[in-house]
Formats: C-alpha cells, structure tokens, sequence
C-alpha cells in the first residue's frame, strides 16, 4: 500500500553518528500525515543496542487486528535484529545480510551463452541541498537549529524508466544527540548484475550530503514533478529523556517463543477469524435500534494520481452514514474476500482535468493563507461506480456520472461520486 509504503520511507534517514555518546535515553515521536493518518514513535538506545516501537493511531479496531504492534530490536554488537510481538509472545531473529552472505555457499561461475547488448538509457540526477536558516533554540535541553533540507530525483525522458521528477523537503528543527540511534554499519554485498537487463542510465549527483543530526520538530513534504504535494509529514517530539537504562529492554523477554518468518510473527488473520468478525458486526441489536448493512469500500483504479483517493474513500463512507449504511474502507484482498461485507463498492476514475487557473489558484493559496484561492477555474472528473456483491465479483448495479465544478480535481471527483452514488444507493438498502 502506498500509505504503508509512504509511512516506512519517513524513518529512512541516513544518519552518521559518532562513537561518542551522552549517555543512554528514550526518545518518544509523533508523526501526522496530511490525510489524518498519525501514529507513535518511541526509541530506547543503549549503547550499540536500540529498541524501537511504533503505534498506528488507527479508530478502526477491525483495521488494527491486520496491523499488530511490532517491537523491533537492533543489537549491533550480535550483528542482528530481533522483531517481537508481545501480544503473541513470539520473536523473529533476522540476521544482518552480510551474516548471511557470509555462510551462504557460492555458486559456481556460469558462462552465458548469449551476450546481451546494453541499451545506453538517459540520465538520472540527484541534487541534495541544506540551507541553514541561522536561526537557534533550546529544546529538551539541546542546542536546535532550524535547517531546509531539499533532496530532488529527475529523470530524462529516454532514461530506462522514463521522464519523472520528484522532490523531498525537511523544513525542521535538527539537534546532534549522539548516538542519534544504534546505527549498524553493514556492509550490503554488491552483487554482479547480469547485463541483460537491457538498459542503464548515466547518474549525475549534484550537491554534497551533510548530516543534519536527528529531527526533533519539523515537517517534510514530497512533491511531483508539477510540484503539486503529494503527501506531508509533521514530526512532534513528545518526551526526551536522558536515563540508565536496563539491558534486558534490548534482548528476547524469557517466555517468548521463536517463529521462522515474519508473516508467522504477525498473525494475519485467517479467513474463519475475518467470518467471526462478520458474524460480530451482525449480532443482533438491541429492541428498537435497526442494523446496519456494512458496505466494503475498494481501492479506486484508473486516474488515480491526481486525486487524494483516502478522501474520497472517507466521502463515499459518509454519504452512506447520511443513508442508514455503515461505509467501511477496504484494506486488503483478504478483507475483501472475506465476506463480511453486504455489498462492495468499486470506482473508476475514468478521467481528471483540472483547469490552469486551479492548478495557479491553488499554489496562490498555499502561499497566501487564503482557502478561497484554492477554489479558482473549474475541474472535471467522468467517473464510473458499481456495486458488487458480498463476494466483490458480481455486479448488482452501475452508475456513471461526469460532473464539472468551480474547484480542484479532488472537488470534481467528489461531485461525480455523489451523483454516480445516488444511481445505485437503492440497491444498497
């Protein structure tokens, strides 16, 4: 999912702490996204050892059972890492790679019997720029700077994968608390990639990375290539705490049990565990309250890039709370399948527009403050809704609809979905 995959990228840093160190501490985070997702962050570091905990602020409680609290442990000096579920009381041990590349027995050279030409690509460039901004405060006690980090990727148009251009920037209050984490240097083997993959682009680095130290309080925001906003993060350090802390917080709780792989360790729910929750949501009501029927949200397809999809997911759930229906966003294919639902809702966007003066009036009103700019020019969005059984195959009713408004892209979608919506709404009831 590219909500899991955008959350995992956020902590990615990479950072170059010193051996020196100020001593054991305990580092609690929150992190926002800019469509209401946030969630926790808690660190415990010791040495060459850290203990890391994140927790999803998920309402949902149907969406939390697919994600279990996973606490992960680095221990740097065994050279490996160690995944707990304390619910479950197992553990996952996973070595570092170069661990197992180490006992992994070589294969013997084999000579190709055809040679594959290179295909010369286009190029691929990197530019890293940091802009201190000069100003200073103290925070948790420690000397901050407020620092603008800016990290762009553009690729050519006959580059292997084609004409793209995005951009990261960290607008945030930085801080040198060392060890900034337990951080393990490993050595990632680098393998001989056989040339028959066809393609291979030219990289051009522009610009030096600085390690800024760890971030504190700050935002950082991904932009396309349009420079429109694809998602922001806004990072809030709770509590910072300088104390001893107690060696077993870095190993394996006595009790817990070992599993082989991660999916073990997560406990995914099973067809017959996500039947019982269909039978729960199904129980009956007290005398007086009429049940409501569960109707499965999809995933949208089709033009999807252009439009805030979790939003318009969150509309179509409201419309049909409006109705006497309960809207429930689907998170996987198993939740799909599952059968819990009375009927599934699917959307394709067929098509999005969104005039310049929009697209002009929105960055005038990023840069103004005022909401209203936003609103400038007129977008349009042809969109196509069906209603499928519990089972999310066979169709019950379709509905079409092509709206076109004074707003954005996201406007336009919205205004078609409640016309494509009102088609079918009697089927659902």
């Amino acid at each position: 999912m590219k909500k899991v995959f955008s959350i995992l990228l956020v902590f990615a840093f990479v950072l170059n702490a010193s051996n020196s160190a100020l001593g054991d501490f305990k580092l609690r985070q929150r992190m926002s996204m800019s469509e209401g997702t946030s969630f926790e962050r808690t660190i415990w570091v010791k040495g060459q050892r850290e203990r890391s905990i994140q927790k999803l602020g998920i309402e949902d409680n149907e969406a939390a059972r697919f994600m279990p609290e996973i606490t992960t442990i680095r221990q740097c000096d065994l050279r490996q890492t160690i995944k707990l579920n304390e619910k479950e009381k197992k553990y996952f041990l996973e070595p570092f790679t170069e661990n197992i590349e180490s006992v992994a027995k070589p294969l013997p050279p084999v000579k190709p019997s055809t040679r594959t030409e290179v295909i010369k690509g286009g190029t691929v460039t990197f530019t890293y720029t940091l802009t201190d901004t000069g100003e200073r405060k103290t925070l948790f006690g420690l000397p901050a700077r407020h620092l603008i980090i800016k990290q762009s990727t553009e690729s050519s148009k006959d580059s292997c994968g084609g004409e793209s251009k995005s951009t990261m920037v960290e607008d945030a209050w930085f801080v040198w608390l060392m060890p900034e984490t337990a951080r393990c240097d490993i050595e990632i083997p680098r393998r001989n990639l056989p040339e028959s993959r066809g393609c291979k682009d030219r990289i051009i680095m522009n610009g030096v990375f600085r390690n800024p130290g760890f971030l504190l309080n700050g935002t950082m925001e991904m932009f396309d290539a349009q420079g429109k906003s694809t998602g922001k993060f806004t990072y809030e350090t709770l509590e910072l705490s300088k104390s001893i802390l107690d060696i077993s917080l870095f190993e394996v709780p006595i009790g817990f049990t070992q599993v082989d792989t991660e999916q073990a360790l997560m406990k995914m729910p099973s067809i017959s565990d996500l039947m019982e929750m269909g039978k729960e949501d199904r129980r009956p009501k007290p005398a007086g309250v009429k049940a409501r029927k569960m109707v499965g949200i999809d995933f949208f397809t089709g033009a999807t890039a252009k439009i805030n999809q979790e939003a318009a997911r969150r509309f179509i759930a409201e419309k049909l709370g409006a109705n006497g229906l309960e809207g429930a966003l689907v998170i996987s294919q198993t939740n799909l399948l599952s059968g819990i639902y009375s009927n599934v809702i699917g959307v394709e966007v067929r098509s999005v527009k969104e005039s310049g003066a929009s697209k002009i009036g929105g960055l005038f009103g990023k840069v103004t403050g005022d909401p209203s700019a936003a609103k400038l020019g007129k977008s349009e969005a042809e969109i196509a809704l069906t209603v499928y059984e519990k089972d999310g195959k066979t169709v019950v009713a379709t509905g079409t609809a092509k709206e076109k408004v004074d707003g954005k892209a996201d406007d336009a979608v919205k205004a078609a979905i409640d016309s494509a919506l009102m088609q079918v709404i009697s089927k659902l009831k």
